[in-house]
Parts: C-alpha cells; structure tokens; sequence
C-alpha cells in the first residue's frame, strides 16, 4: 500500500510539473505572438505611409508633404490600408502582402510620374481610356528626353525601402494559419464605402481648385484618384433669352469676312491690369498709360468680365470664347470642360487662314491648359518648362 501511495504521489507530481510546464510554455507563446502581432502592425502601417509618399511623389508634390490636411492624410493611409487588406485576402504571407502592394503602388506612381512630366496631368483612372492616344503620342517623343530622374528615384528608393521591410516581415512571420480572406475582404470593402463619402465630398473641391496637382498636395494623390471615379460632368446653365435662330446672324456675319486680309494678330491678357481711369479722375505728373495709349495698329475696347480679381482661368476662358463664366457658377473651365471643337479665337483665326500659336509662363498643368490650349487647336503651345534662360524680375 505504501508503494501504491508512493507512485500515485509521483505521477501526481509528475502530472503538475507538466501542467506547469505547459502553462509556462503557453504564456511564452502568447507573449511571442503579442510581440510579432505588433511588430507586424507597426511595419505595415510604415509600409502603407511610405507607398503614400511615393504616390505623392509622382504628382511631384513629395517636397510638401507636410502640408496634406490631417483629416485627409488619415483618409488616405485607410484608403491603401484597405487597398492592402484586399491583397491581403489573396496572399499567404504578410511579406508578399507587402510585396505585391508595394510593387503595384510604385508601378501606379511612375506611370503617374512620367503623365504628369510628358502630360502636364495628374493620372487617374478616367485617363485609361486615352491610353491608345497616349502610346501614340509617346511613341513620337524620345522616351530618356522627358523621363523625371529626380521624383523617378524617390519612388524608387522607397521601393527598395519596402523590399527591406518585407524581409523582416518574413523574418518575423510565424507561419500561423492565417485567417478567412472573407474577413479582410469585408474589412477593406467597409473602409471603401466609408471612404466613398469624402470622396463624394471633394467634387466641389475638384472643380473648383486651379490644379489637379493643388489638390493632391492638399487632399492626397490616392483620394484624389478615388474622388475622381464619382465626379459629374460640369452642368452649364441655360442664359435666358437664348435663341438658336441667332446662330444664323452669326454665321451671316462670318461669311462676310474677307479671307484675303490677314494681319498679324497679337492677343495679350493680362489679368493684373486695370484701367483705373474709368472709376475715377486720375491726377499724374506724366501721361497717363501714354505708351499704351499710342500703340500702333491697337485696337481698343472694353470687356466685362464675370469676377473680379484671381481666378485667371475664368477670365481667359471668357476672352478666348466668348462665353460667360457666370454659367458655370464657380468652376475652373479647363478643369471641367472639353474645349475640343468650342468655338473660340482659335477657331476664327484658323477659319481664315491664320497659323495660331498660344504661350503662357506657368506649367502646362496649371489650369490644366496643356490639354485645353491643344483641345481648342493651337498649332503650337508653349509654357514654363519649354523656355530657356527663364528671366523674373
């Protein structure tokens, strides 16, 4: 009996020492799956903020990164951190999670890199549907001739930083069975539809805003592009009064024209200058505007225009068409419009014979006239980026 009692007291204390031991071992388990849950966390919140300044980057705007408003720059990490949770689902490892994003997010911003460098605009989706156009286009050009070697390589010093991270994810990955696709399926999905209203939101602002570029400084490039999928055509107000039998007197009018007498003609706007004299009785100790007064072959006139002060493409859309802004309410004419086969100046012009040519001291991209000027039929174009020995004063 003593024997028997002896051995059960040893197989008791045999069976707390592995009750022990296990207890022990499934704390420091627990303990090394909490560390590399966070350690995981905490590098794919890196990699999604730094895939977000190589999108930034491509709209050449990395330089102000800073200045993204703080709701928006939180509107932006969800959008790619759902864009991530949908790769997610599909990838077996967190390190090719990362790679795949990675690789899919510097791809999307070198493309947009080289539009915006060759193009002067910001890609989205919508500008997939002029892809065969733009293959055709480059195909005409030098490709090193316009490549950005400067935003080219911080995207891709960044790439070759993610690389890096996904090696340490793969260090650090457990191998543990991972969960359903169906849940970060579900979870990229809810942040896509909460996001779609903000996205919905910024129409106002994308229409209004000057440049696509100011609003991805502003809003952020992966929102801009979400925005842009839920964007409305630009909806112009019918004037009252107006008549289609008058397109009669106009056409009576241009069929007048004597073709035979083309001068050289010069058109200069100048947003900034005012005649002052028409408000009040101006005292000087010189003439007043004498030289522009006594310009040569000048012809003189007054137009209204529908703001006052700013908005410079609100005034030049109204001279160069002879359309009032004032029925678009507040948006940006070449930001919402397609001024292919608008009546305008250029179309007068080349009516009668005339080679047009229009040029403009700012990038192409500002208020998007790289793709208007060529939309309504200058024969040339210049801006910023085509002079050379660029003097300001």
């Amino acid at each position: 009996m003593k024997g028997m009692r002896a051995d059960l007291q040893s197989v008791r204390c045999s069976r707390l020492q592995e009750s022990a031991y296990t207890e022990k071992g499934l704390k420091g388990t627990m303990k090394r799956l909490s560390k590399n849950t966070v350690i995981s966390a905490v590098l794919i919140l890196i990699v999604i903020y730094s895939n977000f300044i190589a999108l930034q980057a491509g709209c050449h705007v990395a330089r102000r990164i800073l200045v993204t408003k703080p709701l928006y720059l939180c509107y932006n990490l969800l959008f790619l951190c759902a864009f991530y949770c949908i790769i997610q689902a599909f990838s077996s490892r967190l390190y090719l999670s990362t790679m795949i994003f990675s690789t899919l997010c510097t791809v999307w911003a070198l493309i947009n890199d080289y539009v915006y460098a060759l193009h002067g605009q910001i890609f989205t989706l919508a500008e997939l549907g002029n892809a065969g156009t733009a293959l055709n286009v480059i195909s005409n050009f030098p490709f090193m001739k316009r490549v950005p070697l400067i935003f080219g390589s911080v995207i891709l010093l960044i790439y070759v930083f993610n690389v890096i991270i996904s090696q340490i994810q793969k260090r650090t990955d457990s191998g543990r069975k991972r969960l359903s696709a169906a849940f970060p399926v579900f979870f990229g999905t809810c942040i896509f539809v909460a996001l779609s209203f903000p996205a919905r939101g910024m129409q106002e602002i994308i229409l209004k805003d000057w440049t696509a570029r100011n609003t991805c400084i502003e809003e952020g490039y992966p929102m801009y592009v979400y925005a842009s999928v839920f964007m409305n055509s630009a909806k112009v107000i019918q004037p009252e009064g107006y008549d289609e039998g008058k397109i009669a007197d106009y056409q009576r009018y241009t069929d007048s024209i004597d073709g035979e007498n083309t001068p050289d003609v010069i058109l200069i706007l100048n947003e900034a200058f005012y005649d002052l004299s028409l408000l009040m009785e101006l005292e000087t100790d010189i003439p007043y505007l004498e030289n522009y007064s006594h310009l040569d072959n000048a012809v003189r006139g007054y137009t209204a225009t529908s703001v006052i002060g700013g908005a410079t493409n609100r005034s030049e859309f109204e001279l160069l068409t002879g359309n009032s802004n004032y029925l678009l309410g507040e948006l940006t004419p070449f930001n919402v419009l397609d001024m292919s086969y608008t009546s305008s100046i250029v179309t007068n012009l080349k009516e009668c014979g005339y080679y047009t040519l229009a040029a403009h001291p700012a990038d192409g991209g500002n208020y998007n006239r790289i793709s208007s000027y060529s939309a309504m039929g200058f024969d040339e174009r210049y801006f910023k980026e085509d002079f050379q020995n660029f003097e300001h004063y």
